[in-house]
């Protein structure tokens, strides 16, 4: 020791001093300097005057310790590391074996410092840390002039929240702050207040506890006041509301779990105007529901509550609520009940509830008697290293109210169904690839087919079913399904550590009974459990997916919420009129926009350009159809978008991929030639910002316009 107490250490990797207690054989460092030097020495010799060759140790623990020790039977200095220090030191185990005051070594938040000093005592324990920077996996995040932390355990304490501000498209200017509330330390509460200069004032109030060691809750209120969404002519929108959460479980006697989630929503507008994410907004659900569930074996038993509202629009009161008040179920997931080369496997659903209703068109008694039972035998044989997995059940499904002739009815209904499946695994392909250094050492390609048919037959009464979940979008059907899945895996030969990185699967549904055994009503919406998992989006109408939505094969529903700042197109079918033409051209000119005249017939575009060129002779016109070359069509695409010129007249080459902001009035000529998805798209070429689009269908005004074009403008 250069003094009493004080260690100075110069190593390879800088200075380190320590402050130290001796206890017996060994010194333990209570307060070091350059951490950093410090841990880059572990494992190293020294030799101190008056205690001779030791060996300095490090010690993770919240802090560090520097362990000094005779040095007896260690390697060399070139051959130490941390492992072998924890290997070789019995005294450093002891220390971490420790319980006690200390600071977990995977903390993150003091974990990665550099330039930290650390400080024990026995009054006070803390980490600090001046002009310290933070890194992960050797990459710096964070640099912190000064850094404070306490070791000690200590309570929650009480106050104020960071605060948040900033601006909103929506809102204006944003100010909020939050005060927290630690009760004791089963409870604690948030209360939040934020101001939209735009629109008003919302609250927030959290509230969560762990009333027992086997129970928690967790609820969030939250409101707005609102003043209300600017509108044309001065008016305001108004569009607050409020909404409540909460969920909570816990252990009950008798081995008994119970759960509750309870979910409030004033109204939809509410939430789509207000909520801070897309997933949110497009989510028009709420439900509430709360459980008892015991497991025994294979056999679970279950008594709930349930209330589900779908939200149908954002018009108040269209939605549809189902009650479940309450429902019972025992269930038994696959129990073996035969071995040897067949084996046979027996699982189990039965339900018994009482069920409700509740929609604009029709409501239910309050209380509809509906019980299901449905046992299944499922077995499993290999074959040549194909899997075949056959299955057979029966379903018995009856109810205390049915639908007749577009009423309900207080008539019992009995439904029963059977259903065979069988699932055939065929071997899989597997190829093994020398992969590229900055992917992997090795790549594993395999290919798994899969096919699997299922049959349901005796359901001829599905008119008469009240739908309230699942269990009874039941229909017959006839499907077989096949998929190729390809799976791509890396190893890497060093560590030996496999990763799937892709799966790409390829799968098709094939229906042999395509009016599912007459449950099929075309020209209403149909909903089958056989294609609940078949989801088709369009942006718009187009005819291969507007067809099966027609016909009532599937169900559809159409975002009519249009996006921030959006306005609707003004639409008007009209004749073709010069005077109405040229005022439009001009006022669209007016607001420095440009406008689209689509004429679908080559040989007379010229001739119908040269009209409009004569009467609105001000605007830059240019042309483009699909029979120009393509570097003609595309200088002339070129310079519109440059806006070098101010109308464009084209085919329905236009009516696709194409998204000028700036143009906002559209005319489509001789419109009754045009199928209605081309309407639709060619309609929405304009209105793509925040000004208002103009679309106007033209009609020959010396020519009849058929029944079937009236009714698709």
């Amino acid at each position: 020791p250069a003094e009493p107490g004080i260690l100075r250490l110069d190593t390879p990797a800088g200075l380190v001093v320590a402050a130290y207690r001796q206890e017996g054989d060994y010194v333990e460092a209570v307060r070091i300097t350059n951490v950093a030097s410090f841990l880059h020495s572990a494992g190293l010799v020294v030799n101190c005057p008056g205690l001779g060759a030791l060996t300095l140790d490090v010690a993770y623990g919240g802090n560090f310790y520097a362990i000094v020790e005779p040095q007896e039977n260690y390697p060399g200095l070139d051959e130490f590391s941390v492992a072998d220090i924890l290997k070789y030191s019995p005294l450093l185990r002891r220390l971490l074996n420790e319980t006690g005051d200390y600071v977990h070594p995977e903390d993150t938040t003091i974990r990665g410092l550099s330039h930290v000093m650390w400080t024990d005592s026995a009054k006070h324990a803390e980490a600090s840390a001046r002009n310290a920077v933070f890194r992960l996996r050797g990459i710096p995040l964070f640099y912190f002039p000064y850094f404070r932390r306490s070791l000690e355990e200590t309570p929650r304490q009480s106050g104020l929240l960071t605060p948040n501000f900033g601006r909103s498209s929506r809102f204006g200017m944003v100010l909020g702050q939050s005060y927290y509330w630690a009760i004791n330390r089963s409870y604690d509460a948030t209360f939040a207040g934020t101001w939209y200069s735009d629109r008003g004032v919302a609250s927030q109030i959290g509230f969560r506890g762990r009333p027992t060691a086997n129970s928690s809750f967790d609820a969030t209120f939250h409101s707005v006041k609102d003043r209300g969404l600017k509108l044309s002519g001065g008016r305001r929108l108004k569009q607050g509301g409020r909404q409540f959460t909460m969920r909570g479980s816990g252990m009950m006697p008798g081995g008994f779990r119970g759960v509750a989630e309870i979910n409030y929503l004033s109204s939809l507008e509410f939430r789509q105007a207000f909520t801070q994410s897309f997933e949110e907004a497009v989510f028009a659900q709420v439900k509430s529901i709360g459980f008892v569930s015991k497991n025994i074996s294979t056999f679970s038993m279950n008594i709930s509550l349930l209330r589900n509202e779908n939200f149908q629009s954002v018009d108040r009161g269209d939605t549809v609520i189902v009650r479940q008040l309450p429902s019972m179920e025992f269930n038994s997931h696959d129990r073996r009940i035969l071995g040897g080369p067949v084996p046979l496997w027996f699982d189990l659903e039965s339900s018994f509830g009482l069920m409700s209703r509740t929609q604009p068109t029709f409501q239910t008694r309050r209380f509809v008697q509906r019980g299901d039972i449905s046992p299944r035998l499922t077995s499993s044989l290999r074959l040549k290293g194909f899997q075949f997995t056959p299955s057979f059940g029966v379903r018995q499904t009856s109810y205390g109210q049915r639908r007749a002739e577009g009423s309900l009815q207080g008539v019992d209904l009995f439904r029963n169904s059977r259903e065979f499946s069988l699932d055939i695994v065929p071997p899989s392909l597997a190829r093994i690839y020398e992969g590229p250094k900055w992917i992997a050492d090795r790549i594993k390609h395999v290919i798994e087919p899969r096919m699997r048919y299922r049959f349901t037959d005796g359901i001829d009464n599905f008119a008469s079913v009240i739908r309230f979940d699942d269990i009874d979008i039941l229909t017959n059907t006839n499907e077989a399904d096949f998929s190729i899945t390809n799976r791509f895996y890396t190893k890497d030969l060093q560590s030996g550590r496999v990763r799937e990185v892709l799966t790409l699967e390829v799968w098709q549904r094939r229906y042999f009974d395509p009016n599912f055994g007459g449950a099929l009503v075309p020209g209403q919406r149909n909903v089958f459990r056989s294609t609940i998992d078949v989801l088709t989006l369009s942006a718009t109408p187009i005819p291969r997916t507007l067809h099966i939505a027609l016909v009532g094969l599937r169900d559809i529903s159409s975002l009519q919420t249009p996006p921030m700042d959006r306005r609707a197109i003004a639409t008007r079918v009209c004749p073709f009129d010069p005077n109405l033409i040229r005022d439009a051209v001009i006022r669209e000119l007016n607001r420095d926009g440009q406008v689209y005249f689509i004429h679908n017939v080559v040989h007379s575009i010229e001739a119908m350009a040269d009209r409009i060129r004569k009467l609105v002779p001000e605007a830059r016109l240019i042309v483009g159809h699909g029979q120009m070359k393509e570097h003609q069509l595309e200088n002339v695409m070129a310079a519109f978008i440059r806006r070098d010129a101010d109308i464009l007249m084209a085919t329905t080459i236009v009516e696709s991929g194409i998204d000028i902001p700036n143009v906002n009035t559209i005319f489509v000529n001789m419109a009754d030639r045009y199928g209605l998805a081309d309407l639709h798209q060619l309609r929405g070429r304009v209105g793509r910002s925040s000004h208002r689009g103009y679309c106007y269908f033209l009609l020959p005004p010396n020519r009849p316009v058929s029944t079937k074009a009236a009714k698709r403008l």
